[in-house]
């Protein structure tokens, strides 16, 4: 009788059987239980029964009865009628208990109940927790894609495999170090190199690549050949270095044994099928970035450097690529004045070009407060030849546009040119500045001119600068006040010593409150007033003395209308040339040429005082603070001196650079500029990033913890069967104390949807 009989008609199980054979316990316990509870056996028949279990040891050999008091016994909770192996659940029964909350035994149950894997969700996953993403530093080593695989011969072969698939004319074969180009064939569909017969005992072949799959470097172990150093190399990207292209290897501290060095090789070995392959990896150490701690002075662009780098492959080069201007660093305009031109020379502490080159680069055109253009007559008396020019010759020798006579006025007769596209400085431009200023220096602008050709006596062109007539040219409105008017006039007072005189300007626009927005400077009016008329040519005036005060001929202004004197009737009535636009009352006659525009003979130290004439307006404060040509105010920064140098351009970044290479730029300017040069790193770390979303606030799938679901103490069952078919026997089998379980019904996908349609339709023809 053997020992698991006589434990069966004994009835006692020692522990150590328990504990050898858990689910034999529980059958024999469950079978004692049913042949004593069993009908129609008898206590005597105990024997007899338990003798009939020594060919029942095998549940799949199980009475069909006593499988049912199994199911009733122990597995209450799971339906009897159920598509799965029966005794298959009862052979994994108690592991299913055991296994009770974990997510194996949920599969296991979903699988044999309804033939599909549910997904257990924890939304504890998905609780936002201060600082729990997880933060990783990335560490890399940049190789150049100069990659070999090498071989020391024994002296037996000629066939050796390659570690990329590519053809001659992609690889270079040396042999001890001796450039080989015949000899041999290579089989790129299978990563063989044939030499035409062995090669000898201990020679050295090294194979160098165009390229190679950068994916074969994963998870290798990489050693410096100089400094021992190793690592290994969690994955490969290739990207773009000073316009080549490199292999960056991340790495991980953890894997990481020494300190590489600069420019040394790294050595690993990659499989190839089942061919371990020595290869070679090149660190990059090039140049990464020049920068001058001492800019010196008198460099030019173009300039070399001189580069001394021992040991290295291939020095680099680099050039002076930009030079300071000069030590006026920087000019901010305070006050644009009026009356200059795009060009024209700016100088500064005295000195302009070419030892200081500053000009203006933009002059405001369309601005309320200074004019645009500005004319003056501009015969010049030595053109007449006054010694030999008579008073009643034809022309007096003058060029104006009418032809003189005995009884012409010598103003008419006059030529006239306009400073045109002129206006407040608005931007300057710093070329070069050759001379070192210790402080800021004061920086005055060159006024607008204008050209007049040499004519009559003149042997040569005369430049006349718009500054020097002192005509008013600039002004400020610093409140425009209210009710104001169009054409209200400005009245200018000079202060004491200022001699300026024929300076004259009206109101030209106004807001709705009657604010002034827009002054302009017109000619000088005559006495009394006049009214004009739409489509008519007479003026009519007021208080006037036409016949004294005006001559045919004269250009004159009436409400901003610009017309020529054609005859004059009598002291209250002339006519003009063209008809008027508008109709005004009580407005000046202005007279061009009594004056300049602007007026004649004022100074921008002694500006005269304005104040508004008007019937109702009030407040308005005005102020002039520039005549033509003059105004402008600056204020500079002196930086580094002409010819330093601003920047350095690296040309070659050399290769194979054992330490950070010697600069020298003695031999260029005045030799005193220093500069210092960075490698790229062998090893280089990178700003730390997280590797998840976990504890960032702006994640997608975080949520703040609640009292019910997105707490420690829930889950979720994902499935697509109804969670009433399983509600019962998962809380009471499966889900572990103090758990809330929540069910998610997953909706079919389409492809199952058209299944389930499929069969429907079947069974339903059946039926």
């Amino acid at each position: 009788m053997d020992k698991k009989t006589s434990i069966l008609i004994s009835g006692q199980v020692p522990e150590f059987v328990r504990e050898e054979y858990p689910l034999f316990v529980i059958f024999l316990e469950a079978y004692y239980e049913f042949l004593e509870n069993k009908q129609g056996v008898k206590k005597n028949d105990l024997l007899t029964e338990a003798k009939k279990l020594k060919t029942t040891f095998d549940i799949d050999q199980s009475i069909e009865n006593f499988e049912e008091y199994f199911f009733n016994t122990y597995t209450s909770l799971i339906p009897v009628e159920i598509e799965g192996n029966k005794e298959l659940l009862i052979k994994n029964i108690l592991p299913l208990y055991q296994s009770k909350g974990s997510e194996s035994s949920f599969k296991f149950l979903f699988r044999f109940l309804f033939g599909e894997d549910p997904e257990i969700i924890y939304p504890k996953d998905s609780i936002l927790r201060a600082s729990a993403g997880k933060w990783k530093i990335d560490k890399s080593i940049k190789v150049s894609k100069n990659i070999s695989s090498f071989y020391v011969a024994d002296g037996n072969t000629k066939e050796f495999t390659t570690i990329s698939k590519i053809g001659s004319s992609n690889i270079q074969v040396y042999l001890n170090n001796t450039l080989t180009t015949t000899g041999f064939k290579v089989l790129k569909e299978y990563n063989l190199i044939i030499f035409d017969s062995n090669l000898a005992l201990n020679t050295n072949l090294e194979i160098f690549y165009d390229s190679v799959d950068r994916k074969i470097f994963n998870n290798r172990k990489v050693t410096g050949k100089t400094s021992l150093a190793s690592t290994v190399i969690e994955k490969t990207f290739q990207r773009n270095l000073n316009n080549r292209e490199v292999l960056e290897l991340f790495i991980d501290d953890k894997t990481t044994v020494g300190d590489f060095e600069a420019g040394e090789v790294i050595e690993t070995n990659v499989f190839i099928g089942e061919t371990l392959i020595n290869v070679r990896l090149r660190t990059i150490s090039e140049l990464n970035s020049i920068t001058v701690t001492n800019s010196g002075s008198g460099y030019n662009v173009g300039d070399p450097v001189i580069i001394t780098a021992p040991r290295s492959s291939r020095a680099p080069q680099a050039i002076v690529s930009s030079v300071f201007k000069g030590s006026i660093e920087n000019i901010t305009i305070i006050n644009g004045g009026a009356g200059f031109t795009v060009g024209s020379p700016i100088s500064a502490g005295g000195f302009g070009p070419p030892f200081v080159n500053i000009d203006i680069n933009s002059v405001l055109l369309t601005s309320s407060n200074s004019a645009n253009s500005f004319r003056i007559y501009s015969d010049i008396i030595s053109d007449i030849d006054p010694a030999n020019t008579y008073i009643n010759t034809g022309s007096y020798g003058l060029s104006g546009p009418t032809s003189g006579n005995s009884n012409s006025i010598i103003r008419h007769t006059f030529s006239s040119t306009s400073f045109s596209n002129i206006g407040e400085i608005i931007g300057v431009q710093i070329n070069s500045t050759q001379i070192n200023f210790s402080t800021p220096p004061v920086l005055n602008a060159q006024a607008a001119s204008v050209l007049i050709a040499n004519i009559g006596s003149t042997l040569s062109n005369t430049t006349i600068f718009i500054d020097g007539f002192g005509s008013l040219g600039k002004t400020v409105i610093h409140n425009g006040g209210t009710g104001y008017n169009l054409r209200d006039e400005l009245v200018f007072t000079n202060p004491a010593g200022s001699i300026g005189l024929g300076a004259a300007a009206e109101v030209t626009q106004v807001a709705a409150n009657g604010a002034i927005q827009k002054i302009e400077f017109v000619p000088t009016k005559i006495n009394g007033t006049a009214n004009i008329f739409s489509g008519n040519t007479s003026v009519v005036g007021t208080g006037t003395f036409f016949d004294t005060e005006l001559l045919v001929g004269d250009q004159i202004m009436v409400n901003g209308e610009i017309k020529l004197v054609d005859t004059i009737t009598s002291n209250v009535l002339f006519n003009v040339n063209s008809a008027f636009s508008a109709n005004s009352t009580g407005k000046f006659v202005r007279v061009f040429g009594t004056f300049l525009v602007g007026g004649q003979l004022y100074t921008q130290n002694t500006l005269p005082t304005v104040s508004v004439t008007s019937a109702g307006g009030s407040n308005a404060n005005v102020q002039v603070v520039a005549i033509m040509g003059d105004g402008e105010q600056f204020t500079s920064s002196v930086g580094d001196p002409f010819g330093g140098i601003k920047s350095i351009l690296i040309i070659d970044s050399g290769d194979g650079l054992r330490s950070v290479p010697e600069l020298d730029l003695s031999d260029f300017g005045d030799g005193l500029a220093t500069a210092e040069a960075t490698l790229i790193p062998t090893v280089e770390t990178f700003a730390g990033r997280f590797e998840n979303q976990d504890g960032i606030i702006s994640s997608s799938y975080t949520k703040l913890q609640g009292k019910d679901y997105y707490i420690d103490y829930s889950y979720v069952v994902a499935s697509s069967i109804e969670f009433k078919k399983y509600k019962q026997v998962l809380k009471e089998l499966l889900s572990p104390a103090g758990m809330i379980v929540y069910a998610e019904t997953k909706r079919l996908n389409e492809l199952e949807q058209r299944k389930v349609r499929v069969i429907s339709e079947v069974n339903q023809e059946a039926a």
